[in-house]
């Protein structure tokens, strides 16, 4: 599937993502594929001129579903989830996407208040987390896997909001996210994870 300047491929074994591309970089490395018995299924719920629209539902899961719209003229996807727990409420959901970076180091900014900068090696990763409803609104965090400090905060008494997106940059390539509603009425998660064998790029989470 193209769409702007950029080609897709959605595949059931991956969940979602297989492959984003465009025509000379790769921007997505396949994650773990799914097994057969679990692979859910693909539609297309719409189709024109203007956007195509792709609906990913588990295997006999009625509770959500992941709608993946691409544009024609754009050079991104919009990802909407709806899940419940069966009570009318809005389940916990992670979303993750590994990316293909080059060189030994990444950088990472997020709409944390302001622009926050950080840079990753192997081992590393940063985070952003938000939730309106704690006094301190927002943070990042950085440092090696499970040991992570605080980064950068906001000002005592800030009002400010988290924005909720991100970049993540290697020499040749920039890959952007953006979180509706991020960190309203709820804690939001945006991870920016250096493995040592492979780049990934957040997982979204929510809940």
């Amino acid at each position: 599937m193209r769409s702007g300047n950029l080609a897709y491929e959605v595949d059931p074994a991956y969940r979602w993502l297989r492959a984003v591309r465009d025509g000379k970089k790769e921007y997505v490395k396949p994650g773990n594929e799914i097994a057969e018995k679990d692979r859910p299924a693909i539609t297309v719920v719409r189709e024109g001129p203007l956007a195509v629209c792709l609906r990913v539902r588990a295997k006999g899961d009625t509770s959500g579903h992941i709608d993946l719209t691409f544009p024609r003229s754009k050079s991104w996807v919009e990802c909407e989830m709806s899940a419940d727990d069966g009570k009318g409420e809005l389940a916990l959901y992670r979303v993750s996407l590994p990316l293909t970076l080059s060189g030994k180091k990444s950088l990472a900014d997020f709409g944390a208040g302001s622009v926050v900068y950080t840079t990753l090696t192997k081992g590393q990763q940063a985070e952003l987390i938000a939730d309106d409803r704690d006094k301190q609104r927002w943070r990042v965090s950085t440092g090696d896997e499970g040991k992570l400090s605080p980064f950068v905060v906001p000002e005592p008494g800030s009002q400010a909001l988290a924005e909720g997106w991100a970049h993540v940059m290697d020499a040749d390539r920039c890959t952007a996210l953006a979180v509706d509603r991020f960190g309203r009425g709820s804690r939001d998660v945006i991870r920016r994870q250096r493995l040592r064998r492979t780049g990934v790029a957040p997982p979204l989470g929510k809940g």
